[in-house]
């Protein structure tokens, strides 16, 4: 099992970037509006890992929590504070650099909306699941390589911005997958971090739009204690006594609640 997670987990990472760098490239050169060019990428991308996974990866991802309500809001307490806590701060510096909106709300909730999906489905639902089985048992392992794989994905935004933002905003990531990870396996509802993934993205776009300039979107002090709140939320989360029930994204079923 853990040699083909192990194949499964490269193939479907290097495959996922030769897509989304080729989309990209196509993007530009028909001259699409960035905005057009994240929905298209992200939205193929999407049907591509529903695909593969259907058909090959054979994944469960769960949407639904069997959990009550009360339960899952619990669980995700200081998560929905630090995003609350989050908007504030960028509606703060907002209003602090007199910066109208960057993007059409409308069009902000399509974009946040399709980012949020498909990097939940793949880096939650797909890739950490594979680096479980491929280290199945040693789980803060595989979260911890499960936010490295998404917070490398985000290098990418190098093509468009300085190095030195880009590697701030991949070990922001970093953090962010480890809580949403943690929020993942505890609720068993992938519907919780796509709702705070979702939320994240719409206030950075409606602040910054989708190409970052030298700015960043919160000051480097507020942007470490977040991370910090961020880490220590999801060991919180992850703790010993929680770890012998987080055993169910291993069992290679195809059913999707």
């Amino acid at each position: 099992m853990q040699g083909k997670a192990v194949l499964h987990l490269s193939g479907v990472c290097a495959l996922s970037v030769v897509v989304m760098l080729g989309l990209g490239l196509l993007g530009h050169l028909r001259q699409l509006a960035d905005p057009t060019d994240v929905v298209l990428q992200d939205g193929i991308l999407l049907v591509m890992m529903v695909g593969l996974n259907l058909e090959w990866l054979q994944v469960p991802v769960f949407f639904r929590s069997e959990l009550p309500l009360g339960q899952q809001v619990r669980l995700n307490a200081v998560p929905l504070l630090v995003m609350a806590l989050t908007w504030l701060d960028l509606l703060g510096m907002a209003q602090n650099w007199f910066h109208p909106f960057a993007m059409p709300v409308r069009l902000a909730l399509i974009v946040a909306g399709c980012v949020a999906v498909f990097e939940e489905y793949f880096f939650r639902g797909v890739v950490l699941t594979l680096l479980m089985r491929a280290l199945p048992h040693h789980l803060l392992a595989a979260v911890v390589g499960s936010g490295l794989i998404f917070g490398s994905f985000h290098l990418i935004n190098w093509v468009h911005q300085p190095l030195a933002l880009t590697l701030l905003q991949g070990a922001n990531a970093w953090a962010m997958g480890l809580l949403l990870a943690a929020i993942y396996l505890r609720t068993r509802a992938l519907l919780w971090p796509i709702l705070w993934h979702f939320t994240h993205d719409l206030g950075v776009l409606l602040l910054t739009g989708v190409v970052v300039d030298t700015r960043p979107t919160t000051s480097v002090t507020v942007g470490t204690g977040l991370a910090i709140i961020y880490v220590v939320t999801a060991l919180v989360l992850l703790r010993p006594d929680k770890q012998a029930t987080l055993t169910w994204p291993l069992t290679a079923i195809s059913h999707h609640g």
